[in-house]
């Protein structure tokens, strides 16, 4: 297949031009930009009526919280706030439980770090005791006496199944 060159320099121009277009696109179009923005906002906040789904994917048709959320999400961006403007309001009004996510920093810093430490400690913890129960029970193959008595049985109930 040959691959036409001018098809495959333009497709590389719009690819690396595309980050420095954006914010002119937002320019000409700006209702398409606040539906974008609207939804990562949207995205990183979860719904207040309990569901713990995502803003967006409340599936509640009756719910209370979702469309003053949204609401709010969309007049903030309409006032020309950033997205991260847009986040900190919305913490500032509804709290921080209104984020998807908990911010890495002080106490909450632990909902980031737990479960790593958690899985450490636990993966430890199985490598001690498995290390334990290897040296406390010895195989069969360490005592022969052992060995030999169990093959006599053996031996022995097979003979009595034969006759």
């Amino acid at each position: 297949m040959k691959w036409p060159i001018r098809e495959l320099l333009a497709g590389a121009l719009a690819a690396w031009l595309a980050p420095a277009v954006a914010p002119l696109l937002a320019q000409i179009n700006p209702a398409a930009a606040n539906k974008d923005a609207y939804q990562r906002v949207s995205d990183r906040l979860i719904c207040q009526c309990g569901c713990n789904y995502g803003l967006s994917h409340c599936p509640h048709l009756e719910c209370p919280s979702a469309p003053v959320l949204r609401a709010a999400i969309r007049e903030k961006l309409s006032q020309g706030l950033s997205e991260d403007q847009v986040l900190k309001a919305m913490v500032a009004d509804f709290g921080p439980a209104v984020l998807a996510a908990p911010p890495a920093e002080g106490f909450n810093l632990m909902a980031w770090v737990m479960p790593f430490f958690a899985l450490l400690v636990g993966l430890g913890l199985a490598v001690v005791v498995v290390r334990r129960w290897l040296r406390r029970a010895p195989g069969p193959a360490a005592d022969p006496a052992l060995v030999e008595r169990y093959r006599r049985k053996l031996d022995a109930e097979m003979k009595q199944l034969e006759q």
